[in-house]
């Protein structure tokens, strides 16, 4: 499954610079896009790929939905890499969601492209910045089905009471 957004740009013939340029996004909103890092799409992001498919007779129908199934898809395929992992571990320097990402996909970056979520709020709650979990990496984690997400949250809010 390939997100929808992409393929329409794809199939309407617009590149990302064509598109950004017509439609006025920038170049990382694009990206973002067409990574899944936003949960839903604003209607702006809906009307502009409406329009660069109107303009080339290609019906566009549920995308909002079609979009939304697509990351749940591909956040259920990360699923057997974090669904067992259980948060006993951290020391002072090190968040229990730290060890978490780096023994389940290996970087911040790389969990937060594979499961969908903003490195820059994932970043905030690795280092307790953020003492609350982020509800995007919650509805990530959950439908990864995590079964350790209680767990994990409280690790992390004893890490920074402990240690920030």
């Amino acid at each position: 499954m390939t997100n929808p957004y992409k393929e329409l740009r794809q199939l309407a013939g617009y590149t990302q610079k064509r598109f950004c340029d017509e439609f006025g996004f920038s170049k990382q909103t694009l990206i973002s896009i067409e990574a899944g890092v936003y949960a839903d799409l604003s209607d702006r992001m809906l009307a502009a790929i409406t329009a660069a498919c109107d303009s080339k007779g290609i019906a566009v129908s549920n995308l909002a939905a079609g979009y939304e199934a697509w990351r749940l898809s591909e956040r259920q395929n990360v699923a057997p890499a974090v669904k067992g992992y259980n948060p006993v571990v951290w020391d002072e320097k090190r968040s229990p969601m730290y060890f978490f990402i780096t023994q389940t996909t290996g970087s911040v970056q790389g969990f937060a492209k594979r499961l969908k979520v903003q490195t820059s709020t994932l970043l905030r709650y690795v280092s307790g910045e953020q003492a609350d979990m982020p509800m995007p990496l919650r509805e990530a984690l959950v439908d990864c089905g995590y079964e350790y997400l209680g767990q994990l949250e409280k690790a992390q809010q004893d890490w920074v009471r402990d240690y920030v």
